[in-house]
């Protein structure tokens, strides 16, 4: 069990009470009654500091003699902790007092103060007293003497001290240098995570297992469609790791329709798993629903699709009923549907065979045999490019392997601290140690490697890791929220460095060191290995708690600093004994179920009303959460965030209270479904000086007035500039700290001045900047460059959009992207219209992303060498958007085939731009992706003829393009092995498809509005209702469609979409009459795989249809949605727009500024 001070320590600086001494001398005795007290008392804790600091040393590095039963010891570090947070408490409350009355004095000059708090809270006393007591108005003779009080209370406790001082303990010096060779760790180059040693036997058995078809294996149950296969083993063994490179085999895709991924962990919530299981299906999020609705709809998802399914880290086992809820629509997917199951337990596995009614097939994990095992620690002990295997400490390292019982997790965590120091006496530490932990039986063995390789962390990064045990096993954290909590919960002290900078470091280093792992497919979550859960746990357990799912098993105890619930908003009993805790500092609560009475509110009330000492306070829950006028009683609070997780409902308002929140860093208000906040008083928001992080509805944002009194912002503004007081555009210029910038109505700057003064180029932060004039035309274009010209943006700017700028010529600081380096990665250029002329960006080595949208651009700009065929400027940009451009004239001789790492390109609606024909086939780069064509007579041909070098090519979408009457010839289709989606819209001279059924991989094909095409389907349709079955001999023209998307079901008479065998679903967006809709029925004999018909805007006459697939009947009623398994038919109305495009249009930054309409665009990117 780790000692309190671990939390303590980072906030005593060398110089804590000297400066404080020094400082407050001259001041004191004006203004305390006994000031030569006070004095003497300030000089005895300026002499004890060192011999402080040498027993805080000892206890967190484990120092000779102290041991963790030893009582005295532990009692004195409480006693230690408690008086420093007293004083940090009274040096707080002196803050918020001095921003309280300058405030209410109207001083509207009222500074942030988060500079001022230092690491060292002697260092914080020493100027805050001096401030305090300069500032006769100020002073209050109670704060005074309180902080009189905890001066002399920290006295008392070094007094304390005295017995421990004998021990032997460690030197500062090798502490410092302990903590130099971390930092110089961290430009160490890490594993790459791709790797994967050792476990040839296991994979191999596994991958057989997945691939095996089952109908061949007598001893398989082949009337059932899942089968299952768990593999156990101790923590930290590689389930997850197996699974995962399992799951990543290329040959799964050829065997199945889905590839799943859900993380079970400890807690077997079926409602959780299965909203998963449909979440990774949809890869979005979707609504909280009932348990019935989520099998239902998980249930046709799978409908005649094979899946594979890994069940990470699975525990329950008693439960039978949940797993049989669990399995039940897992039941209805494909014949040959597997499960592949990670677990501790081999009576997970029993279960599951008995569930699914089939064989108990298991891999029991044990450890890495030798030979793959010492290269896996060496792997991460000798890692980095200057880590040479050095011999010396290869015995040493050997040894150690030896001791690590084959444990991949520690190969890689103890591997990797050993590779941080390469003494050879701090190897031969870590071998004795390791001799110790397997001589030791009482304690779990790999735990007690793991926990060593805990102590040698940085102590920064100890405190912040042990911070997370208060959450549940395999909870998934948010990088900047857990950052933002660190923050909050003083858990990274506040130097003068940036907060933020210093979070993202600890966890990209408890990343690097695989305390984290990042979630797969994610670039901002993690979760925590369970064994080092446990770890965290163990060494916090005094000052970090949880209590999930019921009520506490065991009292709390005072200690305790940082608190998770997950409760009902009725458990009474629960909240009065959480409101004893009087010294909490973090408080999250994730309340359960609904609250229709609102009975969260008297429980919140009651523990508000004590827990003066909150830091951290952060509530999610699926109804609206209403904070009590209480809250305006933190005045510590640091972090306050309150979260939704149901749509539908509005969101309430904090109360007025808040605004006195003085301290906050971080607001947050997300979740429900926004609405109208127009009554909210915004007023008071500007009260809140120290905010770093505000995060709430953007309706309500916009409307701060003086903004600029929010001096520390660190993330996104958005700004309206107008005329009125407090809205001016100069209120931008303290904002020094902000990352993204979007700035409206540039038109309205009162003087370019004024503009001037904001000092865009200053803002070394900022990353994301947006410059939007209104769509007025008749603005003058010198006004709107001389506002653009001081606008003048950083260096180091990451994102750049601007629109609506009326000027002739670029801004005199784009012009010099051709001559200076920037760093720009995203270029958006919108609704420019006088713009001619933009500079050379071949400069722009990082730029990505390049927008280019209706701008009066007469030629393409420079994006590639143009000098030789074979040079490449501007070597990263991946995506090329260009459209409605009407000036635009000229094309580059070579097009684009010289920027040779373009993925996607959307070019159309430039009328008169031309391309030049003798290059036409070589236009585009061979590696392109996504291509979007759109209208352009000179555009149209070239790039589809293009087509045969694109091998590459995932999508591709046609729309108004006049002059394509057919698609290109299956020669040209059949080495597009890659594509998988085709678009076609508003192509009204198309009236043939081409070799289109030579496309080996489409798998999504939409044809809306060519019209010419649909009176050839016409022209068919006679022939094709005439037919009985699937025409034999043009088996090879059958398409692999999955989904159809089509505007006229006549066009399934046309010859490539008469054999959609392999049709999953349908959309028609306009059924037109009985007579029409004869081609869906004569569908349905052949679409064998068709699970989901979609009919939209039908006008049959008939009140009833049918239509037959073998021996089902499928009922048809109009107006009325029906589902009959296991095909669902569904009729929607005209208004319905799901039917009509599957489309977004262009989104909008603001609905004031964009009102004129592009049509319906296909976004690629």
């Amino acid at each position: 069990m780790e000692h309190p001070l671990s939390f303590v320590i980072e906030n005593i600086a060398e110089n804590l009470i000297g400066e404080l001494y020094n400082s407050a001398n001259s001041l004191v005795g004006d203004h305390l009654s006994c000031g030569k007290e006070f004095k003497e008392q300030l000089k005895s804790l300026d002499s004890q500091l060192p011999k402080v600091k040498a027993v805080v040393n000892a206890i967190n590095k484990g120092g000779l003699g102290l041991q963790e039963s030893d009582a005295d010891l532990r009692k004195w570090s409480w006693q230690f902790k408690n008086a420093v947070e007293a004083a940090e408490d009274v040096l707080d409350e002196m803050e918020y007092n001095k921003i309280d009355e300058q405030l209410h004095s109207k001083d509207v000059s009222v500074s942030s103060t988060s500079n001022y708090w230092f690491s060292s809270i002697y260092c914080g006393i020493k100027r805050k007293f001096d401030e305090y007591l300069g500032n006769s108005r100020s002073v209050k003779n109670e704060t005074a003497e309180r902080l009189k009080k905890v001066v002399d209370e920290l006295n008392n406790v070094i007094r304390g001290m005295q017995p421990f001082l004998n021990l032997e303990l460690p030197s500062i010096d090798a502490r410092r240098q302990e903590h130099e060779n971390f930092l110089s760790s961290r430009e160490c180059a890490g594993l790459e995570t791709g790797q994967f040693i050792g476990r040839e036997k296991e994979k191999q058995q596994i991958i057989d297992w997945v691939m095996k078809n089952e109908d061949d294996n007598p001893r398989i149950n082949v009337d059932k469609n899942i089968h299952a296969y768990t593999i156990v083993g101790v923590g930290g063994m590689g389930k997850t790791a197996l699974a995962q490179f399992v799951k990543n085999d290329s040959r799964l895709k050829e065997r199945f329709d889905l590839i799943l991924w859900v993380c079970v962990s400890t807690k077997f919530d079926v409602s959780r798993i299965t909203k998963d299981i449909i979440q990774d299906i949809n890869k979005e999020q979707i609504l909280p629903q009932s348990l019935h609705v989520l099998q239902e709809t998980l249930k046709g998802q799978l409908l005649l699709k094979r899946f594979f399914l890994v069940l990470d880290d699975v525990w329950n086992v008693d439960n039978r009923l949940q797993w049989d809820k669990l399995m039940a629509p897992l039941k209805f997917a494909k014949k040959g549907s597997k499960i592949l199951v990670t677990s501790r337990m081999n009576s997970v596995a029993e279960t599951i065979a008995n569930v699914i009614e089939t064989k108990n097939e298991v891999l029991i994990l044990k450890g890495l045999e030798d030979k793959d095992y010492l290269p896996l620690f060496n792997s991460y002990a000798f890692a980095g490019p200057n880590s040479e295997c050095r011999n010396d400490l290869k015995l040493i390292g050997d040894e150690i392997a030896k001791q690590l019982g084959g444990c991949p997790l520690a190969a890689k965590i103890l591997g990797d601290q050993l590779n941080r120091n390469k003494h050879e006496c701090y190897w031969d530490s870590i071998l004795n140690e390791q001799i110790k932990i397997n001589a030791d039986k009482k304690e779990d063995r790999y735990k007690a490697i793991l926990r060593l390789s805990y102590q040698k962390l940085d102590t920064s990064l100890q405190r912040c890791f042990t911070f997370c045990s208060i959450f549940p096993k395999g909870f998934i954290f948010e990088k900047d929220e857990l950052i933002y909590m660190w923050i909050g919960s003083g858990l990274i002290p506040e130097k003068s460095r940036n907060l933020e900078d210093t979070g993202r470091e600890n966890i990209d280093d408890l990343a690097k060191h695989s305390f984290f792992r990042k979630l797969n497919g994610s670039t901002s979550c993690y979760v925590m290995h369970d064994l080092l859960h446990d770890v965290a746990r163990s060494v916090s357990v005094e000052e970090c708690w949880s209590i999930e799912d019921g009520p506490v098993n065991t009292s709390f105890t005072e200690t305790i600093r940082h608190l998770y619930i997950s409760a009902d908003a009725k458990d009474d009993n629960l909240f009065d004994e959480i409101a004893q805790l009087k010294k909490l500092r973090t408080l999250i609560i994730a309340f359960k179920g609904d609250d229709p009475q609102e009975s969260h509110v008297a429980l919140l009330s009651t523990i508000l009303a004590e827990l003066n000492s909150l830091r951290v306070l952060g509530i999610t829950a699926s109804f609206s959460c209403k904070l009590p006028d209480e809250i305006g009683s933190l005045i510590h609070l640091r972090h306050l965030s309150i979260h939704q997780t149901t749509n539908g409902s509005k969101l309430d308002w904090f109360p007025e209270a808040v605004y006195k929140l003085y301290n906050l860093r971080v607001l947050r208000f997300s979740g429900g479904s926004g609405g109208d906040y127009a009554g909210v008083n915004v007023k008071g928001l500007t009260n809140l000086i120290n905010l770093r992080h505000l995060e709430i509805p953007r309706t309500i944002k916009d409307r701060i007035p003086y903004i600029g009194n929010l001096a520390q912002l660190q993330g996104s503004v958005n700004f309206h500039v107008r005329k009125d007081d407090g809205y001016k555009i100069t209120e931008l210029k303290n904002l020094t700290g902000i990352r993204e910038l979007c700035i409206f109505s540039l038109e309205k700057i009162g003087s370019f001045r004024e503009a001037k003064e904001v000092n865009l180029f200053k803002k070394e932060r900022l990353r994301s900047l947006k410059l939007i004039w209104s769509n007025d035309s008749n603005r003058d274009p010198e006004d709107d460059k001389r506002a653009a010209d001081v606008l003048c943006s950083p260096v180091r700017l990451r994102e750049l959009t601007i629109k609506g700028y009326n000027g002739k010529m670029s801004p005199c600081w784009v012009t010099m992207f051709s001559e200076k380096t920037f760093f720009l990665t995203s270029i958006s250029l919108i609704k420019c219209r006088n713009w001619s002329e933009l500079p050379d960006l071949t400069q722009l080595p990082l730029l990505k992303f390049l927008q280019i949208k209706d701008v009066g651009l007469i030629s393409v700009p420079k994006i590639s060498g143009a000098t030789s065929s074979n040079q490449e400027a501007s070597p990263s940009l991946e995506k090329l958007e260009i459209k409605y451009c009407q000036e635009l004239k000229n094309l580059h001789q070579n097009g684009f085939k010289n920027v040779n790492s373009l993925r996607s390109l959307c070019i159309g609606e430039c009328p008169n731009l031309t391309i030049p024909e003798a290059n036409a086939e070589l236009l585009l780069p061979t590696i392109l992706e996504h291509l979007s064509i759109g209208s352009g007579r000179n555009l149209e041909l070239p790039l589809l003829n293009s087509l045969v070098h694109l091998t590459s090519l995932k999508s591709l979408s046609l729309e108004n393009c006049a002059t394509i009457t057919t698609l290109p010839n299956a020669d040209v289709f059949a080495k597009l092995t890659a594509l998988m989606t085709l678009k076609i819209k508003k192509c009204r001279a198309l009236e043939s498809l081409g070799g289109i059924e030579a496309l080996p991989s489409l798998h999504f094909l939409t044809i809306f509005e060519c019209n010419k095409l649909i009176d050839v389907s016409l022209t068919q349709l006679p022939s094709y209702i005439g037919t009985n079955s699937i025409d034999e001999r043009n088996m090879n023209s059958i398409l692999t469609l999955k989904i159809l998307n089509i505007d006229k079901e006549s066009l399934l008479s046309l010859e490539p979409l008469r054999n959609l065998i392999a049709v999953e679903e349908i959309k028609v967006g306009k059924a037109s009459d009985a007579s029409t809709l004869r081609a869906l029925e004569v569908s349905m004999r052949n679409l064998s795989s068709l699970r989901r018909l979609y009919i939209c805007n039908a006008t049959q006459k008939e009140e009833d249809e049918k239509a037959s697939k073998g021996k089902e009947t499928i009922l048809i009623q109009k107006g009325k949605r029906t589902r009959k398994e296991p095909i669902s038919i569904e009729y929607a109305s005209e208004n319905e727009s799901e039917f009509k495009s599957e489309d977004n249009e262009d989104a909008k930054d603001e609905s004031a500024y964009d009102d004129e309409d592009y049509g319906n665009e296909e976004d690629l990117f």
